[in-house]
């Protein structure tokens, strides 16, 4: 079975893994772009956890009863906690 395709990314000949079978070092480059790519995502989503408990904990002290602060202020504040916390 010696049937040879040419690389669908750089048009090296490769053996026929799959109907788009690449060489190993496009392969390597996608997989490292890909490594990139999800590593990128997860320090978006520990940024965005870490602004949310921020902004969870501002809620949280304006939900307490501070004078200075209207009751309809801190009512809405502790729906938003309730809410989160389902």
């Amino acid at each position: 079975m010696n049937s040879l395709v040419n690389c669908y990314e750089c048009g090296t000949r490769v053996h026929e893994l799959s109907p788009r079978s690449r060489c190993c070092q496009c392969e390597y480059g996608h997989s490292k772009f890909n490594l990139r790519e999800n590593v990128e995502h997860l320090r978006e989503n520990v940024e965005l956890r870490e602004r949310i408990e921020e902004l969870e904990q501002w809620i949280a002290a304006i939900a307490d009863d501070h004078p200075q602060i209207p009751d309809w202020i801190r009512q809405s504040a502790r729906s938003l906690l309730a809410k989160g916390a389902k």
